[in-house]
């Protein structure tokens, strides 16, 4: 019984440790999204890639174009 409540007193500090250090490791990330740009271009997909892929690029540059101007 000892041995029981020993493993689990150290699998509960480890478990503890672990997450203390991987916690603060999400404040240190930029304050920034990634939108990837799609490649479906070139290829068999290219005839519905092409347009798509433009609209896609066109929606997310039409916010900055109406608020500049």
């Amino acid at each position: 019984m000892k041995l029981r409540s020993t493993v689990l007193a150290a699998a509960t500090a480890a478990a503890a440790l672990s997450s203390a250090l991987v916690g603060p490791a999400a404040y240190a990330q930029a304050k920034e999204q990634f939108f990837p740009v799609l490649v479906y271009r070139t290829g068999a997909y290219a005839p519905n890639g092409v347009p798509w892929a433009n609209g896609f690029v066109d929606y997310l540059v039409a916010p900055e174009i109406f608020i500049t101007s």
